[in-house]
Parts: structure tokens; C-alpha cells; sequence
């Protein structure tokens, strides 16, 4: 009952898919081959794909489905399906670090591929426990396996986009092409580089302590410190992250680098795997050739004392444009003797006293 064979054929992404109409778990029974067992999980990435639950039992040496159903009986086959099966990405872990035993080289690749095949778990949840399941079996550090995770969900990305590009240049019949103006980068306006600065924080270190004493992370002490400017941004993408990190967290719902690498809004994921994807790595030469060790962290994990310059930087760009507008609003109210005019002296008052602050904090000279 609820059994299928493959029947020496190989898995193919429509039979998962058919397979996907009745049920989202399946449980793979192999014989004792390991060289077969390798060969047949390089094809099990398309389960994983298919956002399904895959479990793998390893049946005795010698032994295939049937003749071991028939020497130990119904009951005891069903025991040991239960007892004995594993998690597909558990599962090759362990398997490849058999296989690589000691040499440092090859454990080493087993983090590549292990990682290879974690970037094809579309549930950022899911993906999110494995990676602390896999960092205490490779015994690796986290920040290492996410960086490499991302980096094939990059890849997999500029896949992505260039075969929709060719899809998109292919001509269809015989009709000429439409003229399309194609318009150049767009210039760089206002304040975006501080916005694209607080969103990259958010997406990379937003579930991180920023105070541990206070239970406060580092995107809830973004959010509060920029609740006041949101409507405020140039940049209607990084807008859109921000609101939606403040919405979430009203939720009581977390901020993690899975929720945004597998978000709906292809932007949005591009914007993330981008973020994720480290430029900065040690050169080996420190270590290899002069013996220092470097125990400096890259400059992405320095997220505590990172959130609290670009806040400050962030702001103060935000209080020159509202001194500006102040004041454009006080020559108005002054013009027609307004009642209100007081109220916005001392608003350019605070804003000042406000601003002056931070640009010492920042070593800014404000004339």
C-alpha cells in the first residue's frame, strides 16, 4: 500500500510531480550499494526542489525490498523502516564524511556539497534548521555553510536570469521587433545609499542579538530607531523590505536570511542572495606562509556596531532634509504671518540640537 518502483529507471521531475498529488513525504529504500546509493542521491536534489519531505532507509547488505520483506515478515520490515530512516540531507552527510574520512581536503568538499544541495530547499524554515543540524555534524561555522549556501542560490539566480533573457530575445514568427527605448542606469538619487545600507542590515544580521540582556535584535532596534522616517525613503524597493520587516515583526513572525532568499518577490530575492554573497575573504597566505592568524571578523558580521553608525548616518540625512523643508515651510509661514510660525521655530530648534549631536558622534563638521 501508498508503494511505488522505480523499477531501475531513474527519478524524473514528473514522476516526483505526480507523486507530489497524493503525498508530500517519501521514504527511498536502497539496497546496500554504496556506490549506487552515491550515484542515485545526485539525483535526489529534485525532491528537495519540489519542496517535498524525503527520508532514505539503507536496506542490510545483500538484501533488496523483497527478498528482505520475505525473510523477516511484514511487522519487522515496517519496524525497520521506521527505525532505521533518515533525512535525505542528514543522510548524505553523513555518507559523504564516511567517505572522506580523514583528509582534511575532502571533508573540506563535503561542506561545498552538502551546501549545494540545502540551497535547494525552497522553505526558508527548513533550510534554516539544517543548516544548524549540518554545522554540529560537519562541526563547521555557521557563517561559513550559509556563506557557501548562498552562493549557489546565486548561482542559481544568474541562471535564472540569463535563461530569461535568451527566452525574452527570442523572436516569435516573422514580425519585426517593436523600437524600445532602453534607458540607462538610473542615477543615484538622495539618500539611497544609506537605505540600500539599513536594508542590507536588516536581510543579513536582522535576527541577531543586538542586545542579549534586553532579548532585543539587531531589526528590532533598527525598526524602532527608523519608524519615524519610513515614509521618508527614496528607494521604493528598500522601502518596501523595511515596511515589511516592521510588519512582520508586529506579527511576532522572525527576520531571517531564509525568509528573504526564498521570498516571492524575485526583487526581493535577487536583493538578498546579492547581500549574502560575502566579497570578503581572508587571503590563505596569512596563515600558510607568515603563521598569523587572523581572528578579526569580516566586516558583514560586525552587525552591532554596524547598526549603530548607520544609524546614525542614516539620520542625519534624513534631519538635513527635514531642516531643509523646515525652513522652506517657516520663510512660507513667516510671509503670511502665520500663527503656526512659532511652532516651527521650535521644531528647527529641536532638529538642530538633534542634528548637531550626531554630527559629533560622526565627526561631521555641519556649517
Amino acid at each position: 500500500e501508498n508503494v511505488v518502483a522505480s523499477s531501475g529507471t531513474s527519478l524524473t521531475t514528473e514522476q516526483i510531480r505526480l507523486i507530489k498529488r497524493f503525498t508530500n513525504n517519501i521514504k527511498i529504500l536502497f539496497d546496500g550499494d554504496a556506490a549506487g546509493i552515491r550515484a542515485a542521491l545526485r539525483g535526489l536534489g529534485m525532491t528537495l526542489e519540489e519542496d517535498l519531505n524525503v527520508r532514505l532507509v539503507v536496506l542490510p547488505p545483500g538484501e533488496d525490498p523483497d527478498s528482505y520483506i520475505q525473510k523477516v515478515g511484514v511487522a519487522a520490515f515496517q519496524e525497520y523502516l521506521k527505525s532505521e530512516s533518515k533525512d535525505l540531507i542528514q543522510f548524505e552527510t553523513e555518507l559523504l564524511l564516511q567517505e572522506a574520512g580523514k583528509d582534511p581536503t575532502r571533508r573540506a568538499a563535503v561542506l561545498g556539497e552538502i551546501a549545494k544541495t540545502i540551497a535547494k530547499v525552497k522553505n526558508p524554515l527548513k533550510r534554516d534548521e539544517y543548516v544548524k543540524i549540518c554545522r554540529e555534524t560537519l562541526q563547521v561555522d555557521e557563517g561559513a555553510l550559509v556563506l557557501e549556501i548562498n552562493r549557489h542560490l546565486r548561482r542559481e539566480l544568474d541562471k535564472l536570469d540569463q535563461q530569461t533573457q535568451v527566452e525574452g530575445n527570442r523572436g516569435i514568427g516573422e514580425e519585426p521587433l517593436p523600437d524600445i527605448n532602453i534607458p540607462g542606469p538610473a542615477a543615484v538619487t538622495g539618500d539611497e545609499f544609506q537605505e540600500k545600507d539599513i536594508t542590507r542590515l536588516l536581510i543579513t544580521s536582522g535576527a541577531e542579538w543586538y542586545d542579549v540582556a534586553e532579548e532585543l535584535t539587531v531589526a528590532e532596534f533598527i525598526i524602532h530607531n527608523i519608524e519615524d522616517v519610513l515614509e521618508e525613503f527614496d528607494h521604493p524597493l528598500y522601502q518596501r523590505v523595511i515596511l515589511e520587516c516592521r510588519d512582520r515583526l508586529d506579527a511576532h513572525q522572525p527576520i531571517s536570511q531564509g525568509y528573504f532568499t526564498s521570498h516571492a518577490d524575485d526583487a526581493i530575492r535577487q536583493l538578498a542572495v546579492g547581500f549574502l554573497t560575502s566579497p570578503y575573504e581572508y587571503s590563505e597566505n596569512w596563515a600558510n606562509k607568515w603563521d598569523i592568524h587572523l581572528n578579526q571578523k569580516h566586516p558583514e558580521q560586525n552587525y552591532h556596531q554596524d547598526a549603530e553608525n548607520l544609524l546614525k548616518r542614516f539620520k542625519f540625512r534624513k534631519l538635513t532634509r527635514l531642516i531643509k523643508r523646515n525652513q522652506e515651510k517657516i520663510k512660507e509661514l513667516a510671509a503670511s504671518h502665520s500663527p503656526e510660525l512659532m511652532a516651527h521655530l521650535q521644531l528647527h530648534q529641536r532638529l538642530k540640537d538633534i542634528h548637531t549631536d550626531l554630527a559629533k558622534d560622526l565627526g561631521t563638521v555641519v556649517f
